[in-house]
């Protein structure tokens, strides 16, 4: 993982484990602007530099998101059973993610349920010397928390074609 910022850059790692807390910040000042009950994230860097991936959904709205009611959603990339039964610990391990970190939302209570059961994650691994990536803390609260999910089996970038 060296080659990845994930792997070397403290600094990436602390940005990418704050988009839950950035959403939050971005409902509490936008929900009376907007009067929504759904937010998303999706990554400035979706779709890894294809920008024809945006010219095929202009007008795009996440209308499958906003039928969620209480929860989030996210891309589903592998099977989360094989991780919770074989009893593998996550951290580091040189597997592919289980969700898509690049995109996910739903209602607003549910995104502020995550958002405390996520700082509640991280808070109690950092205090046992353990630091990731977003790609598997999703993982680790799912196993916490399933109800909370709503996963959608996908590619990585599926977003559009999935939640449109």
């Amino acid at each position: 993982m060296l080659q990845n910022p994930e792997g070397f850059s403290v600094e990436y790692i602390i940005l990418m484990n704050n988009k839950l807390s950035f959403l939050k910040v971005a409902m509490e000042v936008y929900i009376p602007v907007f009067n929504t009950s759904h937010f998303s994230w999706i990554d400035g860097g979706y779709g890894h530099g294809d920008e024809n991936i945006f010219d095929k959904f202009q007008n795009w709205t996440p209308s499958k998101l906003l039928a969620l009611n209480k929860k989030v959603a996210f891309l589903q990339l592998h099977d989360t059973e094989m991780f919770k039964k074989s009893g593998l610990r996550l951290h580091k391990k040189s597997i592919d993610p289980e969700f898509s970190g690049e995109f996910f939302g739903g209602h607003k209570s549910a995104i502020l349920e995550l958002h405390h059961l996520y700082n509640e994650m991280f808070r109690s691994l950092l205090i046992e010397n353990v630091v990731d990536d977003d790609q598997n803390f999703p993982l680790f609260c799912y196993f916490e928390t399933p109800r909370l999910f709503n996963l959608v089996k996908g590619g990585w970038f599926d977003a559009f074609k999935l939640f449109g």
